[in-house]
């Protein structure tokens, strides 16, 4: 049987998601995060024993939930692409990211909202379209998006967002 939740937000390997979804974990009671990269503070202060490197870099995949059991994790997507990578395969982002779509779809039903991060919800959008209010959340690029259209350039450079004010970014 699928598991329902008014609210599901997804992405496989963003940590920078975890701060949204541990905010909206807060208000309210029927909600799952699902992500292909999380460890438990448990985790973390367990690996803190055998290397404070490893411990920091699990650490910045995670995010102090309320309660634990409102995450999700299907940590294949991560152990496939890091596999390829090993074995110098090229990184197919479409491949994972239809793996871990259809890990949602097999093990959730289509919630009252879906939060999709980026391109990678095509497939947990189309299944639920009609079924569920679907939201696709852009935002972490606009900033960086709308400052390069500003400047008039093309390429990505770190350097334009520390000139703009607070209130511009």
């Amino acid at each position: 049987m699928k598991k329902q939740y008014d609210i599901i937000t997804f992405h496989p390997r963003r940590h920078h998601n975890f701060e949204q979804a541990a905010r909206i974990e807060k208000y309210f009671e029927s909600f799952k995060h699902l992500t292909g990269l999380f460890y438990s503070q448990e985790m973390v202060t367990f690996a803190s024993k055998f290397s404070k490197n490893l411990a920091n870099n699990l650490s910045r995949r995670s995010y102090k939930f309320q309660k634990q059991e409102t995450v999700s994790n299907y940590p294949f997507h991560e152990y496939a692409r890091l596999i390829d990578e090993k074995l110098r395969k090229p990184i197919d982002y479409g491949k994972y990211n239809s793996q871990f779509a259809r890990w949602i779809l097999k093990n959730y039903a289509p919630p009252k909202i879906a939060l999709g991060f980026d391109t990678l919800s095509l497939d947990v959008f189309e299944a639920w379209k009609g079924k569920s209010k679907l939201i696709l959340d852009l935002v972490i690029g606009v900033p960086h998006y709308r400052a390069m259209l500003d400047a008039g350039l093309t390429e990505y450079s770190p350097e334009i967002l520390t000139k703009r004010s607070e209130s511009d970014k």
